[in-house]
């Protein structure tokens, strides 16, 4: 483990140094998103629920709607393809909390494993993420229910823990190490102690929503069947919002968009399993066509299935998806009425 202390200052200035491009929360609720720091702006120093935009980070490697590839139709049947762009400047996010830092592992886990997506493939090798400790949950976090904490440094480069007008910065992985050395140049040292104690303020008390991750697989298993699911979903209404809004959810779908009768191009798009069509096909059957097997689909898919695929919950535990569901669907208090509450 590697840590210093550094004045806040100084990492604005690093960062500044660098000639990246700075991405930071910024108007927390429901207008909020990740946003460009300009030239001289001050950095966040301090990150909680208040700070926490609604929208989640993914969209600046894994954006709505991204070109794929263009095509030309030739007279005689010949097919001229020519390659999208997949890259972006090189980019830091800066003060993510916990619960979106911890994202990039379940986007990584999905999108790179085996057959690596190539627009996120070619963004996310550009992208650096400092995370910082959470000093303040909300009503509708769960992040310690979901093996995080408000200090959980999964998914960072590097993790900032504000303490006065300093930083404790602790280096997570290599990928920022450019930025490591400007910071790490006649910096303080802190050792485990050091980092400990200031670790040991970032505890604020996650309440609402106590779950066993740990228990959650097996008894989602055996609730698969369960006449709860209907329960659960009446309300729905299939806007999608609980997917769109998470930080972890990447189904997407492909079109090709015609430009003319003999050009065009090929989009991969957000999609949602919460859409009725999403299941669709050709033969025109449906195997989820319920609301309820879409919801059932939603909550095995962040706690089933992702778990056993990749060793790690999907779930964040951010609680958007609670926060800003227009019929008020609750998905911790179903895995919770599902057999995974103490």
């Amino acid at each position: 483990m590697s840590a210093i202390r550094v004045p806040a200052s100084r990492m604005e200035k690093a960062l500044a140094e660098t000639g990246w491009r700075v991405m930071v929360p910024s108007g927390a609720g429901r207008k909020g998103g990740y946003v460009e720091l300009r030239a001289g702006g001050r950095l966040p120093r301090e990150c909680g629920d208040h700070t926490k935009p609604s929208t989640p980070p993914k969209g600046l490697v894994f954006p709505n709607n991204e070109e794929l590839l263009s095509y030309v139709l030739g007279v005689k049947g010949e097919i001229e393809v020519g390659p999208a762009s997949h890259t972006m400047a090189r980019t830091v996010l800066y003060g993510t909390p916990p619960c979106d830092t911890a994202s990039f592992r379940a986007l990584d886990s999905a999108l790179l494993k085996d057959m690596a997506e190539p627009g996120y493939a070619g963004k996310r090798g550009l992208l650096g993420v400092i995370g910082m400790a959470c000093s303040r949950a909300g009503r509708w976090c769960f992040c310690t229910s979901v093996g995080l904490s408000p200090r959980s440094n999964i998914g960072a480069d590097l993790m900032v823990y504000p303490d006065g007008d300093d930083l404790l910065v602790e280096r997570v992985s290599d990928r920022l190490d450019g930025l490591w050395k400007r910071l790490e140049a006649g910096a303080a040292g802190a050792d485990e102690k050091a980092l400990r104690a200031v670790e040991g303020k970032f505890v604020p008390r996650v309440l609402n929503f106590v779950f066993e991750a740990e228990k959650l697989a097996d008894a989602l298993e055996k609730a698969f069947g369960s006449p709860y699911w209907k329960e659960f979903s009446e309300r729905c209404v299939s806007c999608g919002i609980c997917t769109f809004l998470c930080p972890t959810c990447h189904c997407f779908d492909i079109t090709d968009v015609a430009k003319d009768e003999l050009s065009g191009k090929r989009l991969r798009t957000w999609d949602t399993c919460q859409f009725p069509e999403f299941t669709g096909e050709t033969s025109a059957h449906n195997p989820r066509k319920e609301r309820w097997a879409r919801q059932r689909q939603r909550v095995l898919h962040k706690f089933l299935y992702h778990p056993r695929n990749h060793g790690h919950m999907m779930c964040t535990g951010c609680g958007r998806c609670i926060r800003y569901c227009p019929v008020d669907i609750n998905i911790a208090e179903g895995v919770m009425r599902l057999g995974g509450s103490k």
